[in-house]
């Protein structure tokens, strides 16, 4: 996507020239990733992949009333998409996935489908304001499934307390908007994409992790940046911070400057 709106950067400000057959290799290059997932019945990964790409979408150099009328378009064919599905299969989601969306008062049905999240509630109640300290959770044997992935904040929570666990959402933020400043001093069109990118990529699994840990949200089952157990998550973390140093070097180096328009 960052190199796709590098490359179109001038044609798509050019009056003179067809926009659309470069707005739909865009839309093409930026959905039919997510498609694939869905398709995989991964619901939480479709809609971090749709986020990244609405995002940078929505900051992209395409003109605004091109933008309104690409979006009316593509959630047309979305809904399109979803009713032939439904017309060939007799279902939009699968059973396991409408069951997550019955996510309110959790701990009432505790025993079909609340259990999960019920525990974490117990969790982080039990650690407090400073923790039952390290290594003495009781919530991690045997009460929280995958205690070391999807609900690894419930039980830092619980052994750590409340006042440590501040301390991870202010380097979230500190991460978040280091990325977001280079961002916007990003001496090139795709460092500056990139960058914005990888910053959705980052917030919206903290945000779908923590969301769904704390019962705001359905539980999805995606991974916490940084603290979750899981070895392609993290390479894929590790190769997106390596590209935003990148980026960094090359942009206090200042070897190319962003293009302006005349």
């Amino acid at each position: 996507m960052a190199l796709l709106f590098e490359k179109f950067y001038y044609p798509l400000h050019d009056k003179k020239k067809n926009h659309w057959n470069m707005i739909a290799v865009i839309i093409v290059v930026g959905i039919i990733i997510p498609f694939i997932v869905f398709t995989q019945k991964d619901l939480g990964t479709t809609f971090i992949l749709l986020s990244i790409f609405g995002v940078m979408f929505l900051f992209g150099p395409i003109l605004k009333k091109e933008k309104l009328i690409s979006i009316g378009g593509v959630l047309l064919l979305a809904i399109t998409a979803l009713v032939g599905k439904y017309m060939i299969t007799g279902e939009i989601l699968s059973d396991a996935q409408k069951s997550r969306f019955d996510y309110f008062n959790p701990c009432s049905k505790y025993e079909t489908g609340g259990y999960q999240i019920c525990n974490g509630f117990i969790a982080i109640n039990d650690g407090g304001l400073m923790g039952v300290g390290a290594g003495k959770s009781k919530q991690k044997y045997s009460y929280i499934p995958e205690p070391h992935t999807d609900s690894v904040f419930a039980i830092i929570a619980e052994e750590e307390g409340f006042l440590k666990c501040s301390v991870i959402f202010l380097l979230y933020i500190v991460v978040l908007y280091r990325i977001l400043n280079l961002a916007s001093k990003a001496s090139t069109l795709r460092g500056r994409y990139i960058c914005l990118g990888v910053a959705v990529y980052i917030f919206m699994h903290i945000f779908l992790n923590l969301g769904g840990l704390f019962g705001l949200i359905p539980l999805t089952g995606v991974p916490l940046p940084f603290l979750s157990y899981g070895g392609s998550f993290t390479i894929s973390l590790m190769v997106s911070l390596a590209m935003v140093q990148r980026i960094s070097v090359e942009t206090k180096r200042e070897k190319i400057r962003i293009p302006t328009l005349k």
